[in-house]
């Protein structure tokens, strides 16, 4: 099979590949704060988001983590297309602040483990969830300005 390598092809997917991934994280967010609004009940606080599943529309929640499977595809693709050169460096730049991400995650649920002594658990969660969208985000504009 014989595929286009040439700067422009190359270009134009890193392009695509940044706006969809961005794309993604705009419908995650979105949904999630769609079902915040229309579950009165729910309490961001106190509860995990996956508990939005549960809840008035909660089948919608599918969207958003479809969303954010899309986003981080879309991202892998952008940075597939950078090649040997840019490729492997920032991936494993990406894989570092993916761990410092989990860790913050780790160790805001170990905390919200502690019967809450330090930060409520839906607020760790929302935490470690914003540090996942905020490096997807810096990624992706990232491969929207890449020449």
């Amino acid at each position: 099979m014989w595929v286009d390598h040439s700067p422009q092809i190359l270009h134009l997917r890193r392009q695509l590949s940044g706006a969809v991934a961005i794309a993604g994280v705009v419908v995650f967010v979105t949904v999630l704060g769609y079902l915040h609004a229309v579950q009165f009940a729910y309490d961001p606080v106190h509860q995990f988001m996956s508990e939005l599943a549960f809840g008035l529309q909660g089948g919608t929640l599918v969207v958003a983590f479809l969303a954010l499977a899309m986003s981080l595809m879309a991202l892998a693709n952008g940075l597939a297309s950078l090649g040997g050169r840019h490729g492997m460096p920032l991936l494993l730049v990406l894989s570092a602040i993916r761990w410092l991400s989990w860790g913050l995650f780790a160790f805001l649920v170990a905390s919200a483990a502690v019967d809450s002594a330090y930060i409520p658990s839906g607020i760790s969660q929302r935490l470690a969830a914003c540090a996942l969208l905020a490096w997807i985000s810096v990624f992706s504009l990232r491969l929207l300005r890449w020449r």
